[in-house]
């Protein structure tokens, strides 16, 4: 909890303590919320995760590292979906890869599964369009992949 402790204001009330800080990766101001036992455990020794389980790890990871989750999101949610994608070229996945920049990735996406639903609609359409049946052994439609 490195970054909470030297770079967040703290609130300390009787049963809890709001930290609140800018995230390193956007400037923008993110609260978390931790019980005062849950701290105690964390200076005990306990690792964060054991200590604080009741915090999602994307508010442990801003109390120790500074990166909010939609920081997180905004820095590394495009190269995941660059990564599936592309191990999905063919089946959907191009779509992404040829189509897309990372603004429109995070107004387009919000979770990997979302990607996947896309990718398979964009290839259903596809095979929608073209003449022939739809069990033509021509039409090779590669299992999705996931990371």
């Amino acid at each position: 909890m490195f970054y909470a402790f030297k770079y967040c204001k703290r609130e300390i009330l009787d049963d809890r303590t709001i930290f609140t800080g800018p995230c390193v990766a956007l400037g923008t101001k993110h609260t978390v919320v931790v019980l005062n036992s849950e701290l105690e455990a964390y200076r005990q020794g306990k690792p964060i995760q054991d200590a604080m389980p009741r915090l999602n790890a994307e508010n442990r990871e801003f109390l120790q590292s500074g990166i909010s989750p939609e920081g997180w999101r905004c820095t590394f949610f495009p190269s995941q979906v660059r990564e599936l994608a592309q191990l999905n070229y063919e089946a959907g996945g191009s779509y992404i890869i040829e189509y897309f920049t990372d603004e429109e990735i995070l107004e387009e996406f919000k979770t990997l599964d979302d990607v996947k639903t896309y990718c398979k609609l964009k290839c259903e359409q596809a095979t929608n369009c073209r003449w022939g049946e739809d069990d033509d052994p021509e039409v090779n439609r590669p299992e999705w992949q996931d990371i």
